[in-house]
């Protein structure tokens, strides 16, 4: 293990990857799930985590600092972190999955299930 950070892996095309790391708001905690999509109807993919990691070592102390991210992309490859009240994204606790899932009307939502604590349902508004 070479770095503790947060990064993605970019698939470049004819079998060529490039290691990408998140911005430094993303590194706030450690990201257990992540998921793509369009998510503020601009065009290009945007990134939305959740995380966080109660049950570490004794010498380890506790992530805790997440709310969960959004990360807007620029079709470039860059991501920008988004803070909880410019995105609406806020999910306590120490999420172990989440996945994207259709509702009813045909409008989207992000479903994340969280370690000892109920599911938590966020609407993708557009």
């Amino acid at each position: 293990m070479n770095s503790f950070a947060s990064k993605y892996i970019e698939n470049q095309g004819d079998g060529k990857f490039k290691v990408r790391p998140l911005d430094n708001l993303a590194q706030i905690s450690s990201i257990n799930s992540m998921i793509t999509g369009d998510f503020n109807n601009d065009g290009n993919l945007d990134i939305v985590s959740g995380g966080n990691l109660y049950g570490s070592e004794v010498e380890t102390p506790r992530n805790d600092s997440s709310f969960g991210s959004m990360l807007v992309g620029d079709g470039a490859g860059d991501f920008k972190s988004q803070m909880p009240y410019q995105s609406g994204l806020m999910v306590k606790g120490e999420v172990k999955a989440a996945m994207k899932i259709k509702l009813s009307g045909g409008q989207e939502g992000i479903l994340f299930a969280k370690n000892n604590d109920y599911l938590q349902l966020v609407k993708i508004i557009k």
